[in-house]
């Protein structure tokens, strides 16, 4: 889904359900003192208290450093446009063939193995709809092709297609699904303007409707093969995997696990004890089993907690990952799952630092391994949208 500022609806920092969304991650340098991490009910007693700093001055960072090839490339959004960049040698290079207007941001989404990057005038004051274009860049490539103009995209569950919701005149909106090679694959039929596009789920397309200007409700709902909107009773934190959502019962206490086709839900307990955090940044793990489930502050402060989690879906546990919580800069962040079963974060490292984080985990390490990167756009206004590539 494209989460430009000024089109998300969300409260500040819960993402677009994405379900997957908004990218991050911690990263690294090799520092004389040792780590502190301190225990979670510590952070929450203190604070988020400032780990002890070394001798000259520097912070220490969590986990180890990332040591040898990852073998990883990541496609990252940025303004005006999104780079491509190589984790182990910290090669950066352009998307071509998108505006390089400097007023400009990009949002990118994951089609199979290749992306969509959305490009969209970076406005703080109304509409530039009209002015938002998607384009499609072919995995391992750098060179985009120009889909159309949108208001939002999602993948297809196949990969083989993008959904696409278009704006038909001044006050009407149809959603439509195309072909990576441009073919149309499913007629456009209505659909509110506002709506964010969150993922298609076996069940149908789920999608966020805002709270409207007249009082009415937030909502999340199904669009159907037959093109049926059907509006679920709740609202949607994220995708954890097939069918199965989770939402927010009660803010830091209870979290419901809901198979969104039969109706089956199940109350887990809100594990992380950070105060006032609110609960996103949900991906599902490629064999099905466990997804991560992240927390993280319901206001931006100068730095942010990111708590991380692993929700298994079988036997409905949680279990904390290493070296959490993180301190961050504000920058929304985003967790990613890599096709082999490790789990990628990015962020940024401080709000003092231009530096940007790569964290890289597989579920049974003791620690996250970390590595610091140099992203081309310092403070990442509009997160750290990513695509594995």
């Amino acid at each position: 889904m494209t989460s430009a500022t000024q089109r998300d609806p969300r409260p500040p920092w819960r993402p677009a359900l994405s379900r997957r969304m908004i990218a991050v991650g911690v990263g690294v340098l090799l520092l004389a003192a040792a780590i502190v991490v301190g225990r979670t009910d510590l952070w929450e007693q203190r604070g988020a208290a400032r780990s002890r700093p070394s001798q000259h001055g520097a912070e220490p960072l969590p986990g180890v450093a990332l040591q040898g090839r990852s073998g990883l490339r990541l496609l990252v959004a940025g303004g005006p446009t999104p780079v491509v960049v190589d984790v182990d040698t910290g090669a950066i290079q352009p998307v071509t063939g998108l505006p390089a207007d400097q007023d400009r941001s990009t949002h990118v989404e994951s089609v199979g193995h290749d992306a969509v990057v959305v490009s969209r005038r970076d406005c703080r004051v109304g509409q530039c709809d009209a002015d938002a274009v998607a384009y499609l860049v072919g995995h391992g490539s750098t060179a985009a092709t120009r889909l159309g103009a949108v208001l939002d995209v999602e993948s297809s569950r196949d990969g083989r297609g993008v959904w696409l919701l278009s704006r038909q005149d001044a006050t009407r909106c149809a959603l439509s699904q195309v072909g990576l090679d441009g073919q149309q694959r499913r007629l456009p039929r209505p659909l509110p303007c506002d709506a964010v596009l969150i993922e298609e789920l076996p069940g149908g397309l789920l999608v966020y409707g805002p709270a409207s200007r007249n009082g009415g409700a937030p909502y999340s709902a199904l669009v159907g093969a037959d093109g049926a909107f059907r509006r679920l009773p709740w609202v949607v934190d994220g995708v954890a995997g097939a069918d199965l959502v989770v939402r927010t019962v009660e803010p830091g206490k209870l979290i419901a696990l809901t198979d969104v086709q039969s109706g089956v839900s199940h109350r887990l307990p809100w594990p992380s004890t950070l105060a006032a955090h609110v609960m996103g940044l949900i991906d599902g793990h490629p064999d099905g089993r466990l997804a991560t489930v992240a927390f993280y502050p319901a206001h931006r402060s100068a730095e942010q907690t990111l708590d991380v989690w692993l929700l298994d879906l079988t036997t409905r546990r949680w279990q904390q990952l290493p070296d959490m919580p993180l301190r961050l800069a504000p920058s929304k962040p985003q967790l990613r799952w890599t096709a082999d079963g490790r789990l990628l974060l990015l962020a940024g490292r401080r709000a003092d630092d231009p530096a940007s984080l790569v964290a890289v985990w597989r579920p049974g390490q003791p620690r996250i391994a970390v590595r610091q990167l140099n992203l081309p756009e310092p403070g990442r206004r509009d997160g750290y949208r990513f695509v594995i590539w």
